[in-house]
């Protein structure tokens, strides 16, 4: 795996061919038979209360959207007029202002809204290496901020995939392509190591044992 052209930071991305650049539908037909699709739950708003947390930020309403998304997502759309796709696409723009202006303290995502703002405010601070590279750009990057955020977001990231990683390796366990907060796994080897459920319950145990993050895998239908 390697970082985009050009980049030292950021998602990791596969060398070569891969499915993990391929759209859903084809992906889903190519590889849905022989292989589970395995993830961390909401990743990066789980990174970003954890981190709230450690930097003494309440965030009651981050935390209403992981713990009770589907009902959080359906003020949304209610007040929005929107279906769930463009809701969820909507609210993870927040995390680093793309596509995102502000709202009202009408809206359902007032509180998270400002929430957001305080965190980002302390990531620059905390990782302020990449502010201050981005800051350099002048007008050649005109969201600093929240490209901080991002990146800040993504480097976790990668570190909570790379641990997985080690894991499924050391275990037999065959990845055919990673994707970003997770990766597909044939179906033959995770069975033969006893089944989805209890890998994915043993990575999170050595997750929590090598980095010290809880997380929660869910293996995803491969039927689009």
């Amino acid at each position: 795996y390697k970082y985009a052209a050009r980049q030292k930071e950021g998602r990791l991305y596969s060398i070569g061919w891969s499915c993990q650049g391929m759209p859903k539908i084809l992906r889903h037909t190519i590889a849905g038979k022989t292989n589970y699709d395995i993830d961390i739950k909401k990743c990066h708003p789980n990174i970003a209360y954890k981190t709230g947390v450690r930097l003494g930020i309440d965030m009651p309403c981050l935390n209403e959207y992981i713990t009770n998304g589907d009902e959080f997502l359906g003020r949304y759309m209610h007040f929005y007029e929107c279906d769930y796709d463009k809701a969820k696409t909507d609210i993870l723009s927040l995390f680093n202002n793309q596509n995102f202006s502000g709202c009202t303290p009408a809206s359902p995502i007032y509180g998270l809204w400002n929430e957001i703002q305080l965190l980002q405010n302390k990531v620059i601070v905390v990782r302020k290496d990449i502010y201050k590279k981005l800051l350099d750009k002048g007008e050649q990057e005109r969201n600093p901020k929240g490209k901080t955020m991002s990146l800040y977001l993504q480097s976790i990231e990668n570190k909570l995939f790379q641990c997985m990683l080690s894991y499924c390796n050391n275990n037999d366990i065959e990845i055919t392509a990673g994707c970003f907060d997770g990766f597909m796994a044939t179906i033959d080897t995770v069975n033969d190591y006893g089944g989805v459920d209890k890998l994915m319950r043993d990575i999170e145990k050595y997750v929590i044992e090598t980095l010290d993050f809880s997380l929660e895998l869910a293996c995803k239908p491969m039927d689009k």
